[in-house]
């Protein structure tokens, strides 16, 4: 008699646990990930926008920072926040999801940390995102959606979008080489001593052939 006493109480500890388990294993949910959109546009010196330009060796830096006491975070968080880097080369980046096991609402801010590259006008934008977490209809599970605003709730987005301004560095022009100057050309005065010379002489052997030419007829 005492031992059926003890098998059926250690059958209800056993039963028990495993149902406490089950319970608390379906009473919590995972939200899904978000996608974080990075856009980089290029502004040419006529403040025309390129649009998608890649720069693969620029990081930019977001943070997810609970605005509810108490609310969860990702996985990997640390001093209470969710860091994540994010390359600039329109690869896929997400905001990882977290494990609710309580209804509520749940608000966190998502911004941007500005870099240090001059180059770049970095997005100030903040959103808030807003995780709605409620029973399912037979209260067995937890379901959870996700509302993104802006930081005042004035407006609802689809996406978690940013959108970076970047200005290609100026190339600095060589100026413009002087021109060399060009060596004055000397003026060769040999000949023209010569044909002085020549005049000289042919104009004095003319005098003295006048001269002689005059006695004669005198």
């Amino acid at each position: 008699m005492k031992k059926k006493m003890i098998l059926t109480a250690i059958l209800v500890m056993v039963i028990g646990i495993c149902t406490f388990n089950t319970v608390n294993a379906a009473y919590e949910v995972q939200s899904e990930k978000l996608p974080i959109k990075t856009i980089i546009n290029l502004v040419d010196d006529d403040s025309e926008e390129k649009e998608n330009v890649v720069l693969e060796n620029e990081t930019f830096n977001y943070v997810l920072t609970p605005l509810t006491e108490g609310a969860p975070l990702p996985a990997g968080s640390q001093d209470g926040k969710w860091n994540i880097s994010v390359k600039g080369d329109y690869r896929d980046y997400f905001i990882d999801s977290i494990k609710f096991i309580r209804p509520g609402i749940y608000e966190y801010k998502f911004e941007q940390i500005p870099g240090t590259n001059e180059d770049i006008q970095y997005d100030n934008m903040v959103y808030k995102l807003i995780y709605d977490v409620s029973n399912n209809e037979t209260y067995d599970s937890l379901v959870c959606k996700v509302i993104i605003t802006d930081e005042e709730e004035n407006y609802k987005y689809e996406d978690v979008l940013y959108t970076n301004l970047y200005t290609s560095p100026e190339v600095p022009v060589d100026p413009e080489p002087k021109p060399e100057p060009v060596p004055e050309e000397k003026i060769d005065t040999s000949d023209i001593n010569v044909l002085l010379y020549v005049a000289i002489v042919v104009g004095s052997a003319y005098v003295i052939t006048r001269k002689i030419k005059s006695k004669k007829e005198n």
